[in-house]
């Protein structure tokens, strides 16, 4: 075992197919109290000769090789190669090409699923059952004086208090659509 030592190690990435090297690197590192070392392939010294590993054609297999100088030097007698394998969904997304999504959101699985929304729509806020949207003061102030004024002509004038007749009311709702009145509230500058 090789304990806290440096060393060197070359690292190729050859093709399966012939063991052609389509990449090389090296690194000196120092093993821990373990003897394991550690490295990112790809920030090595690249090697005489060898292609740079953003060159690699990732749509072959490969394997890794490699080999280990424990004395630091370039005498490499340790090695083990090792096939590269990919994870289930890197496999999965190479299958993927691009535009292969339409962009419709019916085309996609396992979505979540929303609520209907109804089509029965109140123009007043708050009124159950409906489902209210949201309208400016003008046009629920007409909404208020089409579903107000026929039902106010109907209204026999006994009914009302001494003061509020008919006509008053109507003047009330004429204004509130006329005026830009909502609710006591006067919309402008």
């Amino acid at each position: 075992m090789f304990t806290n030592a440096t060393m060197n190690v070359k690292v190729s990435i050859r093709k399966e197919s012939n063991n052609q090297t389509a990449y090389a690197e090296t690194h000196t590192v120092t093993s821990n109290f373990n003897g394991l070392i550690t490295l990112v392939v790809g920030d090595g010294q690249l090697s005489a000769g060898s292609p740079a590993f953003n060159t690699i054609d990732w749509g072959q297999r490969y394997n890794l090789l490699l080999e280990i100088d424990p004395n630091g030097g370039t005498n490499y007698s340790i090695s083990i190669e090792e096939p590269i394998v990919s994870v289930p969904y890197a496999l999965y997304a190479n299958e993927m090409q691009e535009g292969a999504f339409s962009g419709d959101y019916n085309d996609l699985y396992n979505t979540p699923v929303f609520p209907v929304i109804p089509d029965y729509v109140s123009a007043f806020f708050n009124d159950p059952p409906y489902v209210t949207t949201f309208q400016t003061e003008q046009q629920i102030a007409n909404t208020v004086h089409d579903s107000l004024s026929p039902r106010l002509e109907n209204l026999p004038s006994q009914v009302l208090n001494q003061e509020e007749t008919v006509d008053s009311l109507m003047e009330m709702v004429d204004s509130i659509v006329n005026g830009g009145f909502l609710c006591g509230l006067h919309k402008g500058g």
